[in-house]
């Protein structure tokens, strides 16, 4: 369906399966209820699920192509979750505000915009975690204005090498109180 430009099998492995299990190292996993806002062909969210089976795991894309490709995928793989067609900031102000203790997001858009698409769906106390590239500084700072909005604060910023060389980093925010 070509959702991805990364076809080697050993870029796969290591830019879509490694990169997204690392997640695991900095939360728990157990007991939670997780959107992957923005997951495209299913990344981090399939992998932490096949790692967690009892994973409470919410999909979400805009786009019909890759929710049809998730709807195929998880019968393939035989994994049960949810797939939502719909825009992360719409669907956060309907029956999911506030109803989530995770969000993860892998490189599906800027902090700032994430933090504003997706922070309605932390319960508080709730945790947001970004996948992003290694030099991500910069759009924290940009993203500022929008934490103090959304009531949340850095956690930490966790910066690592996947086998293959690439730098990535995992920023994980927490929801300090209602916005």
């Amino acid at each position: 369906m070509n959702l991805t430009a990364i076809t080697n099998l050993e870029d796969v492995l290591h830019k879509h399966f490694i990169d997204s299990l690392m997640v695991a190292k900095y939360i728990n996993l157990l007991e939670s209820k997780v959107v992957d806002v923005g997951t495209g062909a299913g990344f981090p969210g399939i992998p932490l699920k096949i790692l967690t089976p009892s994973l409470n795991l919410t999909l979400l894309d805009s786009l019909k192509k890759r929710v049809k490709f998730l709807n195929e995928l998880l019968i393939v793989l035989n994994i049960n979750c949810e797939i939502l067609h719909a825009a992360a900031q719409e669907q956060s102000k309907k029956k999911d505000k506030g109803c989530f203790n995770l969000v993860v997001s892998r490189a599906a858009m800027n902090v700032e915009k994430l933090i504003w698409a997706s922070a309605a769906f932390l319960k508080i106390g709730g945790q947001l975690v970004a996948l992003k590239g290694y030099e991500v500084e910069q759009e924290l700072e940009i993203a500022t204005s929008q934490m103090q909005k959304s009531k949340l604060e850095i956690c930490s910023v966790n910066k690592f090498l996947l086998p293959n060389g690439d730098r990535r980093s995992i920023v994980v925010f927490k929801k300090a109180a209602i916005e």
